[in-house]
């Protein structure tokens, strides 16, 4: 049996550092841990050798299975996967895990849970298909609303190991029985043949030029920073009413529409091209507003305070003289209101920047 002290990410995951700092001893080990919440760690898997970003979403708790989490942890493992998501400029992206329990005569050799997030231009979901009834595994097919597994897979898996792979909404879930016991690893196998390629390295024994790799990936990502910039539309109707759109990225909080500035692209067309994919209104009266920073600051399991995502956001006012017009929703909003700005802020659920925004323009008026 494996024991507390074999597990890669005891020990605020020193122990997964320490195999990264046989080929990088100069690594800083902050720097891996990308963001955190109440359960969770996120952090980058250290191992693979090709160039799309791959994440870990891992318990912090000694456990092999999100199930044994009691608490509800879709917002957070959401959280953490969308934050990456919005961050790279990928089509698509790929989840999988093995949950398990110890069984008598195997046991896992990670005893924590995690789920492992690949950022890729790549479909691979019909193909993994393909190749499960190849070899005459049975499964299921199982959708998903966000980024987080846990809700659907306490329904599916309960108390039992299973597998899953799922590329954006769409699952593939493997239930594990006795005659059908499956290795931990097996769908990123798969991946590798649909790949016809080796993208990944077994830290246990890898060559000279694969390490070489894996340094000047890692060295790279570690010393990186990043600043997001995007806008956020405030627009006002006939009646000085605010437009708000219910999100469910944002668990049902209410928010301005809005999105990433692209290169090239100038604030108001970016707010201009956000408002008609939102919302299908199509408005020209669009100006300049406010710049409006969002930093999270929180503390590692290192102990030192680094920052989380940082925002630029470049908000604009948009008009129309229309009273109240019917607005077409695109797929991540469930329901939108016109309402006094005042009213908004005191009757509704609305996330941080959006009620930073709202109170801005207020005090203009």
């Amino acid at each position: 049996m494996s024991s507390v002290n074999d597990c890669l990410f005891c020990k605020n995951l020193k122990g997964h550092i320490k195999h990264a700092r046989v080929l990088m001893p100069w690594i800083n080990s902050s720097k891996l841990i990308i963001d955190e919440t109440k359960n969770l760690f996120l952090t980058y898997e250290l191992f693979p050798i090709n160039e799309d970003p791959y994440f870990l979403v891992i318990s912090r708790n000694h456990i092999t299975s999100f199930n044994q989490i009691k608490e509800n942890i879709d917002l957070e493992m959401n959280q953490l996967i969308e934050g990456i998501f919005n961050l790279h400029k990928k089509k698509h992206i790929v989840i999988f895990e093995h949950g398990g329990q110890i069984h008598e005569k195997r046991s896992q050799s990670v005893h924590h849970a995690h789920t492992h997030a690949i950022l890729t231009n790549k479909k691979y979901f019909e193909q993994m298909k393909e190749e499960l009834n190849k070899i005459q595994i049975p499964f299921k097919i199982l959708d998903f609303d966000n980024f987080s597994t846990q809700s659907v897979l306490k329904k599916n898996a309960k108390n039992q190991s299973y597998l899953l792979f799922r590329q954006d909404n769409r699952g593939i879930f493997i239930l594990e029985t006795p005659d059908l016991p499956i290795y931990s690893q097996f769908f990123r196998i798969l991946m590798n043949k649909i790949n016809n390629q080796r993208p990944f390295v077994n830290w246990k024994s890898y060559n000279n030029v694969d390490a070489d790799v894996i340094r000047a990936r890692l060295n790279s990502i570690i010393n990186s920073t990043s600043v997001e910039a995007a806008t956020g539309v405030l627009v006002i109707d006939k009646n000085q009413e605010i437009l708000l759109l219910k999100s469910k990225k944002e668990f049902d909080c209410w928010v301005v529409p809005g999105g990433h500035i692209e290169y090239g692209e100038s604030i108001e067309d970016c707010a201009k091209r956000e408002l008609k994919e939102e919302t299908g209104l199509d408005l020209d009266d669009i100006i300049f507003f406010q710049t409006q920073e969002s930093l999270t600051k929180r503390l590692s399991a290192f102990g030192n305070q680094i920052s989380g995502r940082h925002f630029i956001f470049l908000n604009c006012l948009a008009r129309t003289k229309l009273l109240k017009p019917e607005v077409s929703l695109d797929s991540d909003k469930v329901d939108y209101i016109w309402i006094n700005p005042i009213k908004a802020l005191k009757q509704l659920q609305i996330n941080e920047a959006t009620q930073k925004f709202i109170r801005k323009y207020i005090k203009s008026l």
